[in-house]
Order: structure tokens, then sequence, then C-alpha cells
């Protein structure tokens, strides 16, 4: 199938997303999408004024408000996303204008590695697949990560992932369209790479997951392409984020429920976007300037930060029965009120530096710790931008003290003393930083110079 002939349909359902609207919409059409639709659902933020002003200026790009298809679901006790993506699926199977249609969240964006191969390119490849299928890949769980920062940086952690989104190639032989994959008569279905991928093995859950055995083969390599998955952007953003629920999912909690906190999973990865990033960012703020938009992101902005302060509220006011919840959702949040559901302490005592030797002794545990909850914790010179892990003695200490006056359940060797020799001119100089991190992957958690 040639580019000319392919054309790709981009469907999203949202709920008070207006502040990542603009830029997940740019960031498709920037890739090669032809249009983009959106539903939107029970919204109390500024997302139908963003909507329409990107309505105003693209004619490939539509919304509408679909609070009646959500309550008919509700009543009838139908998902209402599978229902939505499927009454789409049958008007673009009858109008006949898409070769292919994409399902993805406001949170997950189509991503080349090389930042520049676009949809169409990388689908000449495979023209001819029903159903190929990407690997998320969520941000990174930093700490230092800044309020409504880029999703994009020239260099960045990404985490892989066993789940899937997939595009689909529109033809009578599906039947059911689904949130991760889809049912299609004798289906010819890959993963990104052009490997088979088969969705009737019952571990890969109707293939909404590269099964464990598979996956260990392919988890070594960046894909050229993947789904990137912004699950936990600021700690604020995150927080404020669970907030939005699930109901079109009929979970009736007023948090999102299927979060496992601030912390990394899966292997890292480590991406250089480099010069590509320049130009994506100059169009995406020309496409905020003529949709004159800045000021509904900036409303929008508004509303997340007030929505997380509803979020601290509840979390403040939570009750036993809410604890097992937070204590899941909330694992590695730091912020004020929420510590206790899996925040870290720690101290760095001393900072010994001989100019041959530097030696550090100090203790961290978790809040939420058990006697047997110890910390795995390694180190790294950041260096002009430049991550460098340290190799050096690591010894546990015993710390009753901390036991006596922290933390009553913290396990006895919380300490630690950490010595390294100073000789690698390529990793210090004098503005050298060592960074203290969790073993779940560049977690930072205490930095401090040397000196």
């Amino acid at each position: 199938m040639e580019q000319q002939n392919t054309r790709i349909k981009l469907f999203a359902i949202a709920k008070d997303e207006a502040a990542y609207i603009p830029q997940w919409v740019h960031h498709h059409f920037y890739f090669g999408f032809d249009e983009i639709e959106i539903w939107l659902n029970n919204i109390e933020d500024n997302s139908i004024e963003v909507c329409e002003r990107l309505s105003d200026t693209y004619e490939n790009f539509s919304y509408k408000v679909a609070d009646d298809i959500l309550e008919e679901c509700k009543e009838k006790r139908i998902h209402f996303q599978e229902y939505s993506y499927n009454e789409v699926y049958k008007r673009e199977l009858a109008d006949k204008n898409f070769t292919h249609i994409f399902y993805l969240d406001l949170d997950e964006m189509w991503t080349p590695k090389d930042f520049s191969t676009n949809i169409k390119e990388y689908l000449s490849l495979y023209p001819d697949k029903d159903s190929i299928s990407f690997l998320w890949y969520f941000d990174d769980a930093g700490y230092d990560r800044l309020l409504f920062s880029n999703a994009f940086e020239t260099k960045q952690n990404l985490y892989k992932n066993q789940h899937v989104k997939s595009l689909l190639k529109i033809t009578e032989k599906v039947s059911r369209v689904g949130i991760h994959n889809h049912s299609i008569t004798d289906g010819d279905y890959i993963l990104q790479n052009g490997d088979r991928f088969d969705v009737h093995d019952p571990k890969s859950l109707d293939g909404a997951i590269v099964p464990a055995e598979l996956f260990n083969k392919i988890s070594d390599n960046l894909d050229s392409s993947f789904i990137y998955h912004t699950v936990f952007r600021s700690q604020l953003e995150y927080v404020s984020t669970l907030l939005r629920g699930r109901k079109h999912a009929t979970i009736k909690s007023a948090f999102k429920d299927n979060r496992w906190g601030y912390k990394n999973q899966g292997k890292g990865f480590y991406l250089d976007i480099n010069e590509s990033l320049m130009e994506y960012n100059k169009s995406y703020i020309k496409f905020l300037d003529r949709n004159n938009i800045f000021k509904e992101v900036m409303k929008a902005q508004s509303f997340l930060v007030d929505r997380f302060y509803k979020a601290k509220n509840l979390i403040e006011l939570g009750n036993d029965k809410d604890h097992v919840l937070f204590s899941k959702i909330l694992d590695g949040v730091c912020l004020s009120g929420m510590e206790q559901y899996g925040c870290f302490d720690f101290r760095i005592d001393n900072v010994k530096n001989d100019n041959k030797v530097l030696s550090i002794t100090g203790w961290i545990v978790k809040k939420n710790s058990t006697k047997d909850d110890l910390i795995d914790i390694k180190f790294y010179s950041m260096v002009s931008g430049q991550k460098n892990e340290i190799s050096g003695l690591f010894i546990r200490k015993n710390r009753p003290d901390v036991v006596e006056k922290i933390n009553k359940n913290a396990p006895l060797l919380s300490g630690f003393s950490f010595s390294f020799e100073l000789n690698d001119l390529n990793i210090f100089s004098s503005d050298s930083n060592i960074n203290l991190i969790d073993f779940n992957g560049f977690k930072n958690i205490a930095s401090f110079l040397i000196e």
C-alpha cells in the first residue's frame, strides 16, 4: 500500500485533559496522522473551549460531548470506552474514508525512536497487516520533574512495559474493537518489529500484553517506535490525575485505581532526541500560536492545580478503608500530607573527602517500611547532564537510633556507608554532584556536591 493511499484516523476519549489536548493533537498531526477525533465525557475543565478552538482551525480535527452515551452505557452496565470504540469503527467502516484507525488515550503518544519517521512511513513496511501492536514505554517518575514541563526532553529515561496498543486496519474482518487489541477473523497480527503476535495465547490476555517469554526476548532493545505513556509527569500532576477516576470503565471510586504509585517499573532506556526535538518544539509553538490557545492551556493547568488540592484534601481525610488504595496509588509520592503512603525518610550523616577516597555515611527507610524492607540503593555522578553510575564499597550498618527515633518499623540495617576512589577524571569535575537513587531506577532521593 503506497503512502498516498494510506489514511489513518486517531480516536480518543478524554476527561478533564485540556492541559494536554493541544500537545497530544499536535504530536500526532506532526507524525503523520490524517484526522483526529475526541469524545469528551463528564467535563469540568475547559476541554470544550480547547477543542472548539482546534476544530475552528483544523478541518481534520473534531470532537463531541458524549455524556449521553456515557449515561446510557452506565444504565446498561456497558463499558463506555469499548462501546465508543466500536461505534466509531462501524462508522468509519461504512464511510470508507480511512484505511487504518488507532485508539489511544490522552496520556499515550505514538512515537518513533528517531523522532522523525512518521506513521505512514512506518506503515509502508507492513501495509497488509491487520493489527500492529506497539509496546508501552512509561515516562520517568523523577522527583526533579517540574510542573507542566515538556513531555519530551533532549535526553530522557523510558521504561519498557509488556502492555500494547494496536493500530487496526479497517476491514470487514474485524468483529470487535478492544482497548489494547482487536478481534479479527483470520487476522494477521504482528508486533511493531514485524514479529508475529499470537493474540490467542491465553497469556497475552486477548492481545493486551506480550507474554513474558516473548517479551524477555525483545526486552533488551529500544523499539524503533512505541507508545510513550505519560503516566507520571510531575508529582503534582500525577496526584491530580488520580482524581479523574475511571467512570468510563464503570469504576465508582473517585480515584484511579489502576496506578501503582509514583515509581518506575520495567527495564529502563535512555532516549536521545537532540536536534529533532528543536524542530518539534518550534512546530508546537506555531501550533499554539495559530490557535491562539495559550490562555486556554494556562486555564487548564490552573484547573489541574486546583484538582490536586481537592485530591490532597480527600487523601488527608481518608479512612482505614481508603488506606489500602492510597498505599498503592501514592507509593513513592513525596508531597506534603501524603508521605505516609510511601515516601522515603533519609539522612546523609557525613561526607568525607581526603582527595583520594570519598566516603559517605547515612541511613534511608521507606515511610511505610517493614522490618525486612531493605532498600537497594546505588550512587551516580551527574556531570554536565550526563549520568554515570559509581562503583565502590557499599556496607549496610545497624542503626538502632533510626528504629527508635524515626520509624519503629524500620529495618535495623537501615544505615549504610559507601566509599569510592576519586580517580576518574571522566566522571568527576569541579561541578560534580553525587546522587543517591533507589533501585527502581533513576529516582533521585538525595543530592550533594563534591567539595
